[in-house]
């Protein structure tokens, strides 16, 4: 149980500053931008507009997702309709 006691009583890192502050970045961009962006964009002007330099797996990973996603296409249906079509 010591490291549970350790754990809660330990010192924020500067890693964990640095993704607080761009977590509140990305949170403001959003708000200003009507949640329109996706993770590659937000990570863009996270780089352009700040001095961080992130990825798009650290976006995720700081736990922010896309407001948007694109929406999966029925492959099945696609198929039968090339199929329909090259029979003829």
């Amino acid at each position: 149980m010591m490291g549970v006691y350790k754990w809660t009583h330990r010192k924020v890192t500067v890693h964990e500053q640095k993704n607080q502050a761009i977590r509140d970045n990305i949170i403001e961009l959003e708000e200003k931008n009507h949640d329109i962006f996706g993770v590659k964009r937000l990570m863009t002007y996270i780089n352009a507009e700040t001095h961080y330099h992130v990825s798009h797996g650290r976006v995720r990973r700081i736990g922010i997702h896309a407001s948007i996603r694109v929406a999966k296409r029925d492959r099945q249906v696609e198929k039968k309709a090339f199929l329909l079509v090259n029979k003829r």
